[in-house]
């Protein structure tokens, strides 16, 4: 099988590692592409053969002599020639390369990759990856996502709660997979690598620190529970 994997930067971030460990895993059986708009912000490793499409994700701002001009980056005019870049370009990929899959990841990827897949006549072949809960993106987002996660194969959520989110959206339920995001496993609950089985003592939380990750949540959870051997 051949898939192509779309993600806009291999930056730090969560997405960006589940592609590196994905991708990795897929290429052990399968001819995989990774494309990504900007090859600039590598972090991470990646499995089968890397493809930069040259559409960057940020602008630089630019100067003239010694005044510095303002930055287009938010620019509505800017966003839309950007997207329809990477449709474009990515359009010109499926076609090339003809893939039994092309997956997207973020929704910076996943709107050129609906639009591309439309152009080639490839929906039936896209899946996009949704990683954030849809209720805390700007209006515009939401509305994009419910009109166009109507059309690919699969919308993949990492969590119970934003497939609701799209269902609410109207979003048909028949599109929408759940699939957790894998945690590796060392051993057996409370089990030391390096000693005797121990009761676990904590709980750890990792993400960035904004309000979409919820950490507010989990520590007002953490005082619901009440069991001293429990540390945060």
């Amino acid at each position: 099988m051949k898939i192509i994997v779309v993600i806009g930067l291999m930056r730090r971030g969560g997405a960006e590692r589940v592609v590196s460990r994905l991708s990795m895993e897929w290429s052990k059986a399968h001819d995989v592409r990774v494309a990504v708009f900007d090859s600039s912000e590598m972090a991470y490793s990646h499995g089968g053969r890397l493809i930069d499409l040259n559409v960057p994700v940020r602008v630089k701002p630019k100067r003239l002599w010694f005044i510095r001009l303002p930055t287009a980056r938010k620019s509505v005019v800017t966003k839309t020639i950007k997207f329809i870049r990477r449709a474009i370009k990515l359009a010109r990929l499926i076609r090339r390369e003809r893939p039994d899959r092309v997956i997207g990841f973020l929704e910076l990827s996943n709107f050129p990759v609906i639009a591309a897949a439309a152009l080639t006549g490839a929906l039936p072949r896209a899946i996009v990856s949704v990683r954030d809960n849809p209720a805390s993106f700007p209006f515009t987002t939401r509305l994009l996502m419910k009109i166009l996660y109507r059309f690919p194969r699969r919308v993949v959520v990492v969590a119970k709660g934003m497939a609701d989110a799209l269902r609410d959206m109207g979003v048909p339920e028949s599109k929408i997979a759940f699939i957790p995001n894998a945690a590796p496993r060392a051993g057996a609950p409370g089990e030391d690598m390096d000693g005797p089985a121990r009761p676990p003592r904590y709980i750890l939380g990792v993400g960035t620190v904004s309000r979409k990750k919820g950490f507010d949540r989990l520590i007002a959870a953490f005082a619901k529970v009440g069991d001293p051997k429990l540390t945060l």
